[in-house]
């Protein structure tokens, strides 16, 4: 076969193909149409039909039967009938306009229950709230001072006798209570006072409107937990408002503290665990072993008072007199890393106090602020032969054998407004805060072992400067955990 012939037997093959193609798509399009055209009289014939006369529909007499349709609540729709026909006139027809009404889901109510219609809540003015305010200060006999807080921030307010609100502290609840739910205005100006005392108490001041807005809506805040939890008859401690009463449970680092000790002290709620119901194991301050209550004030130094007061307790012991070496000598000293801010490692403190020579507290006094380190004219030595990091047990006969320990553990606002009692609430989310261990205890009504702790935040804080935490423990996958992990990071000095 030539390659002519392969040529035209290729091209006869390709005709027969496309000859084929061709036949079926004719095919299918008069398939197509027929299936089409069998739908359309389908249609016709069912949809469509002609009257077999006319009518005129605008006007005819019928006698029907007037249906009305009734809704029911909580039943479904009931269709009754008219006792007469009646004879009405059908209109034109007219095709309205598609409508969709919304869909409405009612909601399930009891049976015996009410459905009460919720009106809805009118703000309510700052200019109305202040009118009220105004006249409740009359009501009381509080003076209202005049003057914006910069006016009276700068002094030119005057001063003034009996009981008074500045205008300005008003204005500012005004303007955040008109945003706000109704309100009791008369119990919301009994707090501003009582916050105004708080403030004068601690010596509180403040650098805005805005940061008096933000305080006082959590001294509120603060309010509420103390009520709550005061009332329970099983606390094993009591809270009040306290120092920290304007301070959020996430209060970041220690600058916070007011600087400033009380200028005078309220009276204090009785402690809820009577003297009687105490059994002692051992007290480091019946033995004049333990050194006096200090104020750390703005300054996030608990880690080197604690180490300090340590120290004192175990040159006292040692020596058989009181001891009292320089706070802020260790604040200064121990690392320049370390800040009011920041804080500092208690570990740490006890290593520089071991290795360094050391003044008392009368050649250099704190000052509530670290300053330049300067050891140059310290010339007594420290005596201490270890440092001992401690577990539960150890730490435990340390302090019943040796003397007072060093710790730490995660503090909150739960801590933070303690007053009295052994406290036995969290320490999530807490900053750490070293203190030292002074003593333990057994309350024989509760059935609770405690620790006896010194802090460093005065003595108007707790019970004069001092609290009581429980000892307690449970056990985690295996493993006995402590209360707040309270003797994790103890050390003791030999």
């Amino acid at each position: 076969m030539t390659e002519l012939d392969v040529e035209r037997q290729n091209f006869e093959n390709v005709t027969r193909k496309y000859k084929l193609k061709k036949l079926v798509s004719i095919g299918v399009l008069i398939s197509f149409i027929i299936i089409v055209a069998s739908i359309i009289s389908t249609l016709i014939y069912f949809g469509v039909k002609k009257p077999k006369s006319k009518i005129n529909y605008k006007k005819i007499p019928l006698q029907v039967q007037v249906v009305k349709k009734i809704n029911v609540i909580g039943q479904p729709n009931v269709i009754k009938k008219t006792d007469s026909p009646k004879e009405i006139e059908i209109p034109p027809l007219v095709v309205p306009k598609p409508h969709v009404e919304p869909v409405r889901i009612p909601k399930v109510v009891p049976k015996d229950q009410k459905v009460l219609k919720s009106e809805p809540v009118e703000a309510i003015s700052e200019e109305s709230i202040m009118t009220n305010f105004i006249q409740i200060a009359k009501n009381k006999k509080v003076e209202i001072i005049e003057g914006d807080f910069e006016t009276c921030s700068a002094g030119n307010c005057g001063t003034h006798d009996g009981e008074f609100v500045h205008e300005w502290k008003l204005k500012a609840v005004s303007e955040d209570l008109k945003v706000q739910s109704p309100t009791d205005l008369e119990a919301e100006f009994d707090k501003i006072i009582k916050y105004d005392k708080h403030n004068l108490q601690y010596g509180i001041y403040y650098t805005s409107v805005i940061t008096y807005k933000l305080t006082f809506k959590i001294f509120k805040k603060n309010m509420k937990i103390i009520e709550t939890h005061n009332k329970n008859p099983e606390r094993l401690y009591d809270m009040r408002l306290n120092m920290f009463a304007a301070y959020a449970e996430d209060f970041g680092n220690r600058t916070f503290y007011p600087i400033k000790t009380p200028l005078f002290t309220l009276p204090k709620t009785a402690g809820i665990i009577q003297d009687f119901d105490q059994e002692i194991h051992v007290d480091w301050r019946k033995k004049d072993a333990v050194s006096e209550i200090i104020h750390q004030g703005a300054c996030g130094s608990c880690w080197a008072i604690a180490a300090v007061d340590t120290f004192n307790s175990f040159m006292t012991i040692k020596k058989g007199r009181q001891f009292q070496m320089s706070y802020q000598q260790v604040l200064d000293c121990t690392d320049r890393t370390y800040t009011c801010e920041r804080g500092g490692n208690h570990g740490k403190a006890l290593e520089y106090i071991k290795k360094n020579k050391i003044c008392l507290n009368t050649e250099k006094e704190y000052k509530k602020e670290m300053d330049t380190c300067d050891a140059s004219d310290c010339k007594i030595s420290s005596e201490i032969g270890e440092i001992r990091r401690m577990n539960y047990d150890e730490a435990l006969k340390y302090l019943k054998e040796k003397g007072p320990f060093l710790t730490s553990f995660e503090t909150n606002t739960s801590f933070l407004l303690y007053d009295a009692g052994i406290y036995d609430g969290s320490c999530e989310r807490g900053r750490g805060h070293s203190i030292v261990v002074v003593g333990h205890g057994y309350d024989t009504k509760r059935k609770v072992n405690y620790w006896i702790v010194k802090n460093s935040w005065g003595k108007d804080w707790g019970e004069e400067g001092y609290f009581r935490i429980i000892d307690s423990s449970k056990m985690e996958d295996n493993v006995k955990k402590y209360h707040c992990d309270f003797t994790l990071q103890s050390y003791g000095i030999e």
